[in-house]
């Protein structure tokens, strides 16, 4: 979660968040103070914020100028993790013109998503399922702060000192205003399927997909999982990939240096190959059979 400047620490906030977390997660208490009943959340999404958001050609993370530089109209652009559709919103303002095609597993985004494809002239599409390592059902948990649903660290696999600083990040820059007085948690099944399979699923897609040139890559601690299930795509087609986490996460970064794959850091739009971590939320990762290409894309500069 990107922040300006640091947050001043409320350390009895953060505790109680903390504590919170750990009678949910690892004593696995289902006490009623503890589960959400949906028809007491406020989902806090709605299809009218985002011809504002579409329209005012801002970037919400700048690492999405990156793939301002992919252009060609009969080319896809995978957006797995969507939420609400503020990436492809990113996406559109950096300069992206490739088809976009989103994943995103929860439900009550449906109509977001929608909206988007609609703004888009519909050269976006989407799937409201989860991609993984494998075909079935996962169960994802979404944190309720204050009987609000904070659908952007919804996660199928939480951490839980990850979970506290983000709830507590999230608490302090968009409810300030507000004293932290409940947490809760609202548990739902979506489908998975590998990306390898949901490409070649038989529903036919509204864009091509003939084409892979880039993959945004956020899901709440399954960005491996995800990476293992895309292994034929990633062979295939070589996309560039941006991805939350970058390789500091060393399961992510083992799968994609096996299959060819260098890290790269953000310098403004363009890319600087280096083994350094991540420095920001989302790092990127460059095939090296494509290396010569993107420097002369100006995608990688030296």
């Amino acid at each position: 979660m990107p922040q300006s400047a640091p947050i001043p620490h409320d350390h009895d906030t953060l505790d109680r968040i903390t504590r919170i977390l750990e009678r949910y997660l690892v004593e696995q208490e289902t006490s009623p103070n503890l589960v959400a009943n949906i028809e007491d959340i406020n989902f806090a999404v709605s299809p009218s914020w985002l011809a504002p958001i579409f329209t005012s050609k801002q970037i919400h993370e700048e690492d999405f100028r990156v793939l301002g530089h992919f252009k060609n109209p009969n080319a896809l652009t995978l957006d797995i993790g969507a939420q609400f559709g503020h990436s492809v919103c990113s996406m559109r303002s950096a300069g992206c013109e490739t088809g976009i095609l989103s994943f995103e597993p929860q439900l009550w985004m449906r109509p977001c998503l929608s909206e988007i494809a609609r703004l888009d002239g519909y050269r976006h599409d989407y799937r409201i399922m989860a991609l993984g390592a494998a075909n079935g059902v996962l169960d994802f948990v979404t944190p309720v702060l204050n009987g609000v649903a904070i659908t952007g660290l919804t996660s199928a696999n939480p951490s839980l000192e990850g979970f506290a600083e983000n709830l507590y990040i999230h608490q302090r820059t968009y409810m300030a205003d507000t004293p932290f007085s409940s947490l809760t948690f609202y548990r739902f099944s979506s489908p998975v399927s590998t990306l390898d399979a949901a490409l070649k699923s038989e529903a036919p897609f509204l864009i091509p997909t003939d084409t892979i040139a880039a993959i945004k890559i956020d899901t709440e601690n399954l960005e491996a999982d995800v990476l293992f299930g895309a292994q034929e795509t990633l062979r295939r087609h070589r996309p560039l990939i941006m991805i939350e986490g970058g390789n500091r996460l060393h399961a992510v970064r083992d799968i994609l240096h096996e299959l060819g794959y260098l890290s790269a850091l953000r310098d403004a739009d363009r890319l600087v190959l280096s083994d350094a971590p991540s420095h920001g939320p989302n790092g990127f990762f460059v095939h090296s059979d494509r290396v010569d290409e993107y420097e002369t894309a100006g995608i990688i500069t030296r």
